[in-house]
């Protein structure tokens, strides 16, 4: 299942409706297109975890996941893109 709606305004695609500001939620997707910033505006969203994982075990997926969960505080993810992989993550804004 697709999560883009179609252009906005701007000529963006857009996230959908579940997943833009007013619903208060991060997506979480393997879905490396969502890392575009340009594209995906972080002012546009609650926020987007991309997991730049490879082919691992589930166990070893959540423990990445986990790494960046338990340092930042939900706030700081807020209207964020986080990028995580194996070794770290990083977190942007516009």
């Amino acid at each position: 299942k697709r999560l883009l709606s179609g252009p906005n305004p701007r000529g963006h695609p857009r996230l959908c409706p579940i997943c833009q500001v007013e619903h208060d939620l991060l997506l979480l997707t393997n879905d490396k297109g969502f890392g575009n910033i340009v594209t995906y505006p972080p002012a546009t969203h609650e926020g987007i975890i991309v997991l730049r994982i490879t082919a691992s075990t589930e166990a070893q997926v959540h423990h990445d996941l986990l790494r960046l969960l338990s340092d930042c505080e939900r706030n700081s993810l807020r209207h964020r893109l986080a990028v995580v992989d194996h070794r770290k993550y990083r977190i942007r804004s516009e």
